[in-house]
This record gives C-alpha cells, sequence and structure tokens, in this order.
C-alpha cells in the first residue's frame, strides 16, 4: 500500500492531554513528508497552532466537517461549508437561554467564536484554545441573513448534566442538526451535513485519492466513520475500546506522540 495522505483528529490524538502538539511529534510527522488534513470538531482558529507548527497549506476539516478550507498566506479560504440553518439555531439559542440560563452556551462562524458573556465555559475554553470570545448577542448575529452559525457549543458542569440537555434537546425534534457529546461536559451542535467523513469524501475526490491510499487516525466514537473511508485506521493506545475494535492498527498514547509515532512505524 502506498500511503499518499494523512487525516488526523486533533483532541486526544495529534494533541497531548494539554492541549498542545508536542515538538517531537511535529517532527515525526514532518520527517515522513506527506500531506496532512487535520479533522476536527474545532474552529480554524482553535486549529491554528498545529497548523502553523506543522507548515500546513493543503485543505483542512474543522467543524467536524461543516467546513473545509484552506491557509493561503495567512487568509482563510473556504473549500466547502455546511453552516446551519438559522431558524433552528436561533431555536436552540433561545430554547437554552430560557431553561438552562447557566449553562454556557456559545456559538461560530467560520472566522470567529462568539458569545452573550464571558462565563466559567468561556473562561475555561479560552485556557484550552487560547481564544478569546466576541462578545456578541446572538440576536444580532442570527439577525443577518449572511450570518453562517456553524456550530453551537454547549459547555455543562458534568457527564449528568450534559445528559439531561441532550434529553430535553433531543425533545425538540430538530431534523437538521447532530448533537454530539464530547469530552466530559461538552454538546456539539451542528449541521446534519457537518460529517468528518463527507470531509474525506470531498478531499479525496479533489486531489485524486484512493481510499487504499489514506491514513486516519482517531480515538473517539466520531471518529469511526472517518475509518470507513480510508484503507488503514489507526486507533491511539488512550482510545475507547470501540474504537480499537474498527481499527487496524493501535498506536502509542496522544501523550506519547502515538500520530508521529504511528505514521514513521507505517513508511518505515
Amino acid at each position: 500500500m502506498t500511503i499518499k495522505h494523512i487525516f488526523t483528529d486533533l483532541d486526544g490524538t495529534l494533541l497531548n492531554s494539554d492541549g498542545r502538539l508536542t515538538d517531537e511529534n511535529a517532527l515525526l510527522i514532518k520527517q515522513s513528508q506527506l500531506p496532512v488534513t487535520m479533522v476536527s470538531a474545532r474552529s480554524p482558529r482553535e486549529m491554528l497552532a498545529p497548523l502553523r507548527q506543522l507548515a500546513l497549506t493543503g485543505p483542512q476539516i474543522a467543524f467536524n466537517g461543516g467546513l473545509i478550507y484552506q491557509m493561503l498566506q495567512g487568509e482563510l479560504k473556504v473549500l466547502d461549508t455546511h453552516p446551519m440553518n438559522l431558524v433552528t439555531g436561533r431555536q436552540i439559542l433561545s430554547y437554552m437561554a430560557i431553561y438552562f440560563p447557566s449553562i454556557s452556551t456559545t456559538y461560530y462562524d467560520e472566522r470567529a467564536w462568539y458569545a452573550d458573556h464571558v462565563d466559567y465555559g468561556t473562561e475555561i475554553e479560552s485556557q484550552v484554545t487560547g481564544e478569546a470570545p466576541v462578545i456578541m448577542n446572538p440576536g444580532q448575529f442570527l439577525a443577518n441573513p449572511a450570518s453562517h452559525l456553524m456550530k453551537i457549543m454547549i459547555m455543562t458542569h458534568n457527564s449528568a448534566e450534559r445528559e439531561v440537555i441532550s434529553q430535553a434537546l433531543a425533545q425538540l425534534h430538530l431534523q437538521d442538526v447532530n448533537i454530539k457529546a464530547s469530552g466530559e461536559q461538552y454538546l456539539e451542535i451542528t449541521s446534519r451535513q457537518a460529517l468528518k467523513s463527507l470531509g474525506i469524501n470531498y478531499i479525496a475526490k479533489s486531489l485524486k485519492l484512493n481510499k487504499a491510499e489514506m491514513v486516519a487516525f482517531g480515538d473517539g466514537q466520531n471518529d469511526l466513520p472517518m475509518f470507513q473511508q480510508v484503507g488503514l485506521a489507526v486507533a491511539m493506545e488512550n482510545a475507547a475500546t470501540e474504537v480499537k475494535a474498527q481499527a487496524n492498527l493501535i498506536t502509542k498514547t496522544n501523550d506519547l506522540n502515538g500520530v508521529g509515532w504511528g505514521l514513521n512505524y507505517l513508511i518505515s
């Protein structure tokens, strides 16, 4: 098998437990000289640090497939986008403000992260990503028909609270969004068309890549559809058991530079 392209999840995979790409991992990946596409629920701004470390110029996948983009000369070039319906977005944000006002609820477009106010959730997220939200009333954002609502992020205090909110949102019977749990505290809401697998298909067609020429690294259940689109699926040692069961290879943990190590193992 000739490997021509690498796809990798970020949190829990390419990045260590501190949310950073280590210098050693970056060096191992660069030594492979293979093009890399990061595939993440993060926004492009939150993907900027590892993108710069790896000097990536090819297409990247943000918002779980909701946005495919390139950074060219420091500018974001949108290649394909699947924003949420603004009416649905208003329904979700209004519901959260009325029934869960103490829960941190923020939202994104392609270029920025927005919040109605600073709270515990924005402070924690800022520490993780190094980004600060733009303070804006959601009504102002949603009133502009040109707005692209890429993701709504809900940060709860614990997994039990997250489950309560997830079940409450399910009662709204929203047909055009995906609501995904992430980590211990997050709910991430994107367009139903925002899928990691569709993002990989878009890039594969654009670059004329065969399935056998692509490798994917991941650790979570939302990486399983991505695994199905590539010739070789690599799970991290820290991945969930069901993810490991679907992988062709298991590499070291994200804290032991598992992506770089696994990549060099494959090409050696």
